[in-house]
Parts: structure tokens; C-alpha cells; sequence
């Protein structure tokens, strides 16, 4: 099994890539942030996100928050890194009605020596990393993709992340890998994957 998973968006290209998805039958995980790269909060209705996240849930796949303006967690004080993580559960709370369980730390950083590890057990979420960054963020021009392509290749036992995306879908698959959520390569039941909280404070 392999989990492939999307970090920072909402964004201008998610339809295209939820379009990619369905056409070619995969679910995946979006670690998902409230406010940043400018395109205002995602609970805001007067923007596309609430309606493509929902889009992206009935689809079957994976919503986990990735904080609300993408803070480094580890150069946070405990009072901002809080701030973080409730903004962003209220704002999908006020979408869907529910917070995930799953939770990928900006940057990939949140360790034990910042008070971030253990803030984010104290919330009760699963903490998730990658085992290999394609590092798509630095290569995000179309002539530059192929340098990602190459890091998906070598780390393997239109719009660039849709170009990528397709070609993972594609290598995975004729390497024998099934493609699925962060939660099902855990073994994880969907009921799990989400939580009712009444109060965010």
C-alpha cells in the first residue's frame, strides 16, 4: 500500500486534482490549512473552499488539518502553536461538523524538545510524517517537474502537482502498489478518522 498525501491547500489547483483522482479511482489524504497563500479562510462561503472540501470529502477521501497559516510549530510558543490548532478545527468544524483525528505538522516539524509533540498528543491527534518528500513545493514550474519525478522514482521501494500526481498514480501502480488513504494504510476505520467536539476553547 502506499498513501499519497497533499499538504497546504485548499488551493487553486484542488479541483483539477480531485478531478484527477476520480478519473483514475484513488483516494488520498489532505492535510488541509485555514489561512494561508492568500486565498482567505476556508470556512469563509463567499470562497470555493468550503464547497471544494466538501467535494473532497463526499469523495471518499481524507481530511486532516495542517494548522491554520502554516506556523513553524517548533519556533512557536505554546500560546501561537494552540492558536493554530483550534483555528483550524473550528473553521472545519463549521464545514463539516467534525475535527479530524489526523494531523501533519508545517514544515514537517513538531519534535518533543519545542512542547509541539506533546501539545499535538494533548489534542488528541495522530501525528503524521512522510517516508519520502517529493519536495514538489521547490520544483513547482513546469519545466522544473521532472526533478520531482525523479525523487518520487529514486524513493520508491497542466499544474504541476496534477502532472506529478499523475505520474505516481502510474509508476505506483505498475510497481504493484494500491493507492489509499493515510487512515487505511494504518488500518484504521473511517468512523476513526473524525471526531464531534462540542467546544473548541
Amino acid at each position: 500500500m502506499l498513501a499519497i498525501t497533499y499538504d497546504d491547500g485548499p488551493y487553486i489547483y484542488t479541483e483539477a486534482l480531485l478531478n484527477l483522482l476520480r478519473s483514475v479511482e484513488v483516494q488520498a489524504t489532505f492535510f488541509v490549512t485555514g489561512s494561508n497563500l492568500g486565498k482567505g479562510q476556508i470556512d469563509d462561503p463567499s470562497t470555493p473552499w468550503p464547497g471544494i472540501l466538501r467535494r473532497m470529502h463526499d469523495a471518499g477521501h481524507q481530511v486532516g488539518s495542517h494548522t491554520w497559516t502554516h506556523r513553524d510549530l517548533n519556533q512557536a510558543n505554546a500560546t501561537i502553536r494552540r492558536a493554530e490548532i483550534i483555528h483550524n478545527e473550528m473553521a472545519l468544524r463549521n464545514i463539516f461538523d467534525w475535527i479530524p483525528t489526523y494531523f501533519r505538522p508545517p514544515y514537517l516539524e513538531c519534535d518533543v524538545a519545542s512542547g509541539c509533540g506533546r501539545m499535538i498528543s494533548d489534542f488528541s491527534y495522530h501525528s503524521v510524517s512522510t517516508n519520502l518528500d517529493t519536495k514538489d513545493y521547490m520544483f513547482d514550474q513546469p519545466e522544473s517537474i521532472q526533478q520531482s519525478k525523479d525523487r518520487f522514482l529514486d524513493g520508491l521501494p497542466e499544474d504541476p502537482i496534477v502532472n506529478l500526481t499523475s505520474f505516481m498514480v502510474q509508476v505506483a501502480r505498475q510497481r504493484g502498489y494500491r493507492l489509499v488513504t493515510i487512515g487505511e494504510c494504518l488500518g484504521d476505520p473511517r468512523q476513526n478518522w473524525y471526531r464531534i467536539v462540542d467546544n473548541l476553547e
